[in-house]
């Protein structure tokens, strides 16, 4: 039984419950083409290969199609794919034995940084390069984080949401992360940013 929902929710949302094939193929394709590229590279940031990233983006449509049912809309549909996406994610990690790279947009602090005069000779390319050394370094937790939080745009509650973290001890994460990056770079010497 449906709970009624105080979240806005895509107009496709109910047509993929339909039973009518024609109906549900629609409303599969809306969210496909709304949704299929921010998973992806939220799934590849998390596992830092295109191969590992397809199939787990892949497997989170699957699992979401087989337990669209059992959605509530006791949250955004946004925040209830990346749970499933956050955790198939996770699944992938743990079928392996390390981490291998990240990418992330910059925020704020890395942006003027990384934008300063010292680094005008770097490209877009070298930049990225940069970051994913610094964020390599960061534990599974502020990697996570980080990455909801500054790529994705989520709330340190939504963040919660997704995993099952109190928000108190993501934005503790965070804080984290983003020090723990800035010293990387700060002590990267191809950079000589600070």
């Amino acid at each position: 039984m449906k709970v009624e929902s105080k979240y806005a929710q895509p107009s496709w949302l109910a047509d993929l419950q339909s039973a009518d094939l024609m109906v549900k193929n629609r409303a599969y394709q809306a969210m496909m083409d709304e949704w299929q590229r921010r998973v992806y590279s939220h799934i590849y940031q998390l596992v830092g290969n295109h191969a590992d990233a397809d199939d787990t983006t892949q497997e989170t449509f699957i699992q979401l199609l087989k337990s669209i049912h059992t959605f509530e809309e006791r949250s955004q549909f946004s925040t209830w794919l990346f749970t499933i996406a956050h955790r198939k994610g996770i699944e992938t990690l743990r079928k392996r034995s390390r981490i291998k790279k990240h990418v992330v947009n910059d925020d704020e602090a890395l942006t003027r940084n990384m934008t300063s005069p010292q680094a005008q000779h770097l490209s877009a390319e070298q930049i990225n390069h940069h970051l994913e050394r610094a964020i390599q370094g960061l534990p599974t937790r502020q990697k996570q984080v980080f990455l909801l939080h500054y790529y994705e745009g989520q709330s340190f509650r939504s963040i919660g949401e997704i995993t099952g973290i109190t928000t108190g001890a993501l934005k503790a994460s965070y804080h984290h992360a983003r020090k723990k990056i800035e010293t990387a770079l700060a002590n990267d010497k191809d950079l000589n940013l600070f």
